[in-house]
């Protein structure tokens, strides 16, 4: 809406879930989980997070600046 804000979002949030993503899965590699706890971690783990959150709290509520 405002100087393509949104797109900036987007390409944040998708390196975001990216990184998650590749995180979860080698931590269930580390942890030797059966494919299905596996996949339950991949998923579940990459949800409602502080990572996907906090980024777009950034852009919504920027810190002020002072001067």
């Amino acid at each position: 809406m405002i100087r393509g804000i949104w797109s900036g979002v987007t390409a944040v949030a998708t390196v975001l879930l990216a990184v998650v993503l590749a995180c979860t899965t080698v931590a269930g590699r580390l942890a030797r989980l059966d494919r299905g706890d596996a996949i339950v971690l991949l998923f579940c783990g990459s949800k409602k997070s502080l990572a996907s959150g906090l980024p777009m709290a950034w852009v919504f509520f920027p810190p002020k600046r002072s001067g």
